[in-house]
């Protein structure tokens, strides 16, 4: 029989193991004592404290609970810790590709996502570094090739490609006016660029001719509220012509005297903004753009492009210009400076044509200068070229600026009388 008794201070446990007359391993109790088999000698009564085993016990069991406790927050600590920077990590990462989606690629992760995924940060971070440094070293290059930039935007990846397809435009507008065989083709493009690309409904563009120093308006879109004709007559009178320079009118009231309407500039309704093109070393286009105050930022932006596109088109526009002055020369004599028979020859037809088509009549004189041959062998050819030249000049002296004087022979002269 067992029995434990426990109470809050002590544990003890009691046996009572019974005698009995039986024979065990070969110990036979019968030869000693008189009983019967199987019947009970007697018993043996053991009583054990183990208070201080279950002290011990309980000591242990504490020990163990507390390092469980212990490990199992520390665990949890980890594990939250962990947790908590991976947490911080992908929401990070989540924003910077979001940034970077935007165009936008100096976004940093600050969180440091351990060991696990510290390499994974470091490819990131150098791998949009690259790219944001090479779509700058693209945009800074493309903004050095054609002279001009882009609005910024903060987003380089739209700002890039701004720039890019700016610079596609500019190539399909050089590649298209290159193959244009007149200048005033080229100046058509110009104005298509101006008026239907950038949107502009008021500017006007002039042409400089640097032998006459004179200027004559190509043409002007919009509103009359242009240059004084002064400036046709005398091209120093124009400003921005005569320094080369940029004519601002929101840099001093009236700063140009010639302008149409100084008035409506002065009292801030109308500002205009002038801009020179040099071709072949000296200004040979003047472009003015007129615009209202309102309009102030959006013109301070396309002017950066209108020059852009400007000096794309210098160059061709030089070389149209040469082969005019080329053409020109063809068609006068050098002697006297009249037209010579082959522009008679190449030009009869159209303008016996627009004759007819008006309803008008073309008058012909024929001069002749009588004993030339004399003058030449009298006083020579030196003084016979003094003669044509003076006859000549008499002659165009005489007639209308939109008759034609022609030498036709060595001293003779045709006058073909425009709608007489």
């Amino acid at each position: 029989m067992e029995h434990l008794e426990e109470s809050l201070t002590s544990v003890k446990y009691r046996i009572v193991i019974p005698y009995r007359a039986e024979p065990i391993k070969g110990v036979d109790c019968l030869q000693c004592h008189r009983a019967k088999p199987g019947e009970t000698l007697g018993a043996i009564s053991l009583s054990m404290d183990l208070t201080h085993i279950r002290s011990a016990s309980a000591k242990v069991l504490s020990v163990l609970t507390v390092a469980f406790l212990l490990a199992l927050a520390a665990v949890a600590l980890f594990m939250n810790l962990f947790i908590t920077k991976i947490s911080s990590f992908i929401n990070e990462l989540a924003q910077f590709m979001k940034s970077a989606g935007e165009g936008s690629f100096k976004y940093e992760i600050k969180t440091d996502p351990g060991y696990e995924a510290s390499a994974l940060k470091e490819i990131l971070s150098q791998s949009f570094k690259s790219l944001h440094n090479t779509l700058n070293s693209v945009e800074e290059k493309v903004r050095s090739m054609i002279g001009y930039g882009v609005l910024k935007t903060g987003n380089v990846l739209s700002d890039t490609s701004k720039i890019v397809d700016e610079l596609l435009n500019i190539y399909k507008f050089k590649r298209v006016i290159e193959k244009d065989r007149r200048k005033k083709d080229v100046y058509e493009r110009i104005r298509e660029v101006l008026e239907d690309y950038m949107s502009l409904d008021n500017f006007c563009l002039y042409e400089v001719n640097q032998a006459k120093n004179r200027m004559s308006l190509v043409y002007a879109i919009g509103s009359k509220s242009r240059c004084n004709e002064v400036i046709l007559e005398n091209a120093e009178e124009c400003r921005a012509k005569r320094t080369g320079t940029s004519v601002d009118s929101r840099e001093f009231p009236c700063i140009c005297p010639n302008f149409g309407d100084n008035q409506a500039c002065k009292e801030g309704r109308l500002h205009y903004y002038c801009i020179p093109a040099y071709v072949g070393g000296a200004v040979g286009n003047v472009v003015q753009l007129i615009y209202e105050p309102e309009m102030e930022p959006f013109i301070n932006l396309l002017i950066q492009y209108i020059k852009g596109y400007l000096n794309e088109a210098a160059p061709v526009l030089e070389a149209r210009t040469y082969m005019d002055m080329l053409r020109e020369q063809s068609f006068r004599d050098q002697l006297t400076g009249l037209y010579n028979r082959r522009f008679l020859e190449e030009t009869i037809d159209k303008l016996v044509a627009q004759t007819r088509r008006r309803g008008t009549a073309l008058g012909i004189l024929m001069v002749d200068v009588d004993y030339f041959k004399e003058v030449n062998d009298r006083y020579g050819h030196d003084v016979g070229d003094r003669v044509l030249r003076e006859v000549a000049h008499q002659i165009q002296k005489s007639v209308r600026e939109a008759d034609m004087v022609i030498r036709y022979g060595g001293e003779e002269f045709m006058v073909l009388l425009v709608d007489v």
